[in-house]
């Protein structure tokens, strides 16, 4: 079932391939590696993967989730369509890989069908990552008509009351109902996309549910279930929440009883030369883990997003990031690098 899926997703990254994208690539590894070699940040081409934050508000309030948790310190919003035409409009010809969340519920955007149509018309494989209580069958059917590429829904709990310890205002049949309704639209429209990856997040009380977790990815139509490393914003005050089983999870305890992510942080990064993420409001940051947008780089509300990728500050970050990683604070405690994320 993994392996299916995956194949699929290669399938459909192969056919937005264009010589344009092809080239692009090239261009990215070459300024990469050429700054990795010479300490100083060269930048040939624009982002193979870009991340369009459709939404930053959520309905629900998981507890070491920023947004969940109302952590973060930036503003809710929802992306407009305008400002996400005129990004597309900008990059289309060298992006590959589009996800359309971030830091909140993309199904909260109402024109979230819209977005995924005008990513599939440019042949871009595109993600949704949701928690399935907003989804209905026209969202459904829409995301299957204009041929999303993948969509994950977050199941963590095979019992509603294992599943609400994380997903706190959620139900479960909602989140399962969402995976059934969109297999159903992909039968009845006879599509093999999108992907439907049920993804279930693995803490010390759920762990003994990943069987159960199988088969009902299984039985609502799941395409693959992927059992993910949970991350904590406090590790040492929730030490037992930490899986038995540490392959499920990115941290271990040292004989000393700390609580430390697993692995050695990763000398450099290429996101900022192949990906960015784009924030509803038009706040451009360097990755994912930026979660606060911290590190705002420009504001593609203002000015074109290639201006921001080839400008003073994009470049500056990377001259950072390749003087000394370890001192910018995003980066300080990125797990990226360090261990796996995910298990079928």
């Amino acid at each position: 079932m993994a392996l299916k899926s995956q194949l699929l997703e290669i399938l459909a990254l192969l056919k937005g391939l264009t010589l344009k994208r092809v080239c692009n690539v090239i261009r990215c590894w070459i300024g990469y590696w050429l700054s990795r070699l010479t300490k100083r940040s060269y930048v040939f081409g624009l982002p193979v993967a870009l991340t369009f934050e459709s939404a930053s508000s959520c309905n629900l309030h998981c507890p070491d989730c920023p947004r969940g948790a109302n952590s973060l310190t930036r503003s809710k919003g929802l992306m407009s369509m305008a400002l996400f035409e005129r990004l597309v409009d900008d990059v289309w010809a060298y992006t590959l890989h589009a996800q359309l969340f971030f830091q909140g519920e993309p199904t909260l955007n109402a024109n979230l069908v819209s977005m995924v149509e005008a990513l599939s018309a440019k042949r871009i494989f595109t993600v949704v990552s949701t928690n399935g209580q907003l989804v209905t069958a026209d969202i459904a059917q829409g995301l299957v008509r204009t041929q999303l590429g993948k969509i994950i829904v977050s199941v963590d709990g095979t019992t509603q009351e294992v599943y609400s310890r994380y997903r706190v205002g959620g139900a479960l049949d909602r989140a399962l109902d969402a995976i059934q309704l969109v297999a159903s639209a992909k039968k009845q429209q006879n599509a093999s996309y999108p992907i439907i990856e049920m993804q279930m997040l693995v803490f010390s009380y759920n762990l003994h549910q990943i069987p159960d977790a199988k088969q009902l990815a299984k039985q609502y139509g799941a395409n693959v279930v992927t059992f993910k490393t949970a991350q904590f914003t406090y590790p040492n005050q929730e030490k037992a929440l930490i899986p038995l089983d540490t392959k499920y999870s990115r941290y271990y305890v040292s004989p000393h009883g700390d609580v430390l992510l697993k692995g050695n942080p990763s000398v450099s990064c290429s996101k900022p030369w192949f990906s960015s993420v784009i924030a509803y409001n038009g706040a451009v940051v360097p990755c994912c883990w930026d979660k606060d947008a911290s590190v705002s780089l420009g504001g593609a509300d203002a000015e074109s997003f290639r201006s921001i990728w080839f400008g003073v500050e994009y470049n500056g970050f990377r001259q950072l990031l390749l003087n000394s990683k370890r001192q910018i604070p995003i980066c300080a405690d990125c797990p990226n690098g360090r261990t796996r994320f995910g298990f079928h």
